[in-house]
This record gives structure tokens, sequence and C-alpha cells, in this order.
């Protein structure tokens, strides 16, 4: 039979049972192993703060990098808008008057230059006292 199993009854085999209790609840002596993890953890946390500010100061600065660049692409879009309406207003003015002086210049290009007569010349009085 083998060590730490009992029979009972044919072809039953049971493990011995040990007593349930609870362990004692007295305090340990030695508290280094706690005191120790506090520390270390007392030093991350300093740590992680200082990292959080860190960060807290680097998203400050993005923030007034990115305020810079906005403010820039605001002008640029200004500039844009004011461009596209001159050039409109330009484009509206040729529209209007763009025939009438495009006419005028090829009527005077295409047409053949008049001769004027040449003007009459007046007498020169001539001193006929000698």
């Amino acid at each position: 039979m083998p060590r730490g199993k009992e029979q009972q009854g044919p072809g039953v085999e049971t493990t011995p049972r040990f007593p349930e209790t609870t362990p004692p609840l007295t305090p340990s002596s030695d508290y280094t192993y706690v005191l120790d993890a506090v520390m270390h953890m007392k030093e991350s946390l300093g740590e992680l703060k200082e990292a959080v500010g860190g960060l807290k100061e680097s998203r400050s600065e993005q923030n007034k990098k990115l305020d810079k660049i906005s403010d820039k692409l605001e002008n640029i879009n200004r500039r844009v808008y004011a461009a596209i309406a001159m050039i409109s207003l330009a484009g509206a003015l040729l529209g209007i008057f763009g025939k009438p002086i495009v006419d005028a210049i090829f009527n005077r290009l295409s047409s053949p230059p008049q001769q004027t007569a040449p003007a009459p010349q007046q007498p020169i009085p001539q001193n006929t006292h000698n």
C-alpha cells in the first residue's frame, strides 16, 4: 500500500486530511522589508512627480508654438481671401469694360492710318521797303 493513502473499501483510495487552521497573527519583529519597499515607492513617486511636471511644461510650450502657427495660418488665410476678392473684382471689371477697350484697340490697329491734308501755309510777309 502506498504511503500516506489509506484504503477505504474495495479500490477506493483517499488522501489523508490535514487539520484546517488559520496561521497565528503574531506581528513580525522584522519590518525592514516593508520599510525598504515603502522607501522605494516614495522615491519612485518623487520621480513620477518630476516627470509629470516636465510633461506639463513641455505641453505648455507646445501649445504656445501651436498658437503661433495658428495665428500665422489665419493671417495667410486672410491674405488668400483678399487676393481672391481682388482677382474676382479685376475679372469683373475686365468683363464689363474689356470688350469696348479691345474693340477700340483692334479698330485702331486694323484701320490704315488716315492721311491728313497738310495745313495751308500762310504767306510770310515780306518787307518791301528798302
